[in-house]
């Protein structure tokens, strides 16, 4: 029943949103919702640019221009909406064409990906700090591959022991091990690798 369906659109997970001719003509709960809007808002005639940040502008007019004529170029896009209070909102957007009766428009699938961006920012910002403690570091510190060949060395490496890096990228560290240690190495490595931690 069509009550069934209106209650299975305004409790899901994603916002939907219609748009015919760059404006909304629908907004599920789900939406307004995420947007802060007051759940019994109607949008009759809202301009679809309004809700969306002006740096993605551009951005979501070719995607509709795309999901119009039954050419979308990619599956999902990114963007920032914007909520009531101009907050930023960071989404991830699908788009149909659809029909009712003789007029198209477009159905806009809406998913919250605030906590994914900022995961990624937050990885982002470990990454750098770990990179740059690591860089920076008096100490010598190597990576391996599993047969000893060396995958990454960081600057004190080549300060400490005078080899530039096309001179080990590659190579076997063991090479680089004193003759009269290099069994003990070995020997290191192996249980290293059989029982890694």
């Amino acid at each position: 029943s069509e009550a069934r369906l209106r209650e299975l659109v305004d409790n899901g997970t994603d916002g939907i949103l219609v748009v015919r001719h760059g404006k909304v003509t629908f907004a599920n709960r789900v939406l307004l919702r995420l947007l802060d809007y007051p759940l019994d808002e109607q949008w009759p005639e809202r301009e679809v640019k309004d809700l969306v940040h002006p740096d993605d502008r551009t951005a979501v007019d070719e995607f509709l221009t795309e999901a119009n004529v039954g050419r979308i170029s990619t599956l999902s896009l990114e963007v920032r909406l914007l909520r009531r209070d101009r907050a930023v909102v960071d989404v991830a957007i699908r788009a149909a064409r659809i029909w009712t009766g003789d007029r198209q428009g477009v159905e806009l699938v809406i998913r919250d990906i605030t906590d994914k961006k900022r995961l990624e920012t937050e990885t982002r910002a470990a990454e750098t700090r770990f990179r740059a403690l690591i860089e920076n570091t008096l100490d010598v510190l190597i990576v391996l591959d599993r047969a000893g060949r060396f995958r990454y060395a960081n600057p004190s490496f080549e300060r400490s022991l005078g080899y530039a890096v096309h001179e080990y990228t590659g190579a076997e560290a063991i090479e680089f091990v004193h003759p009269d240690d290099r069994e003990h190495v070995r020997q290191a490595f192996r249980e290293g690798i059989s029982h890694p931690g």
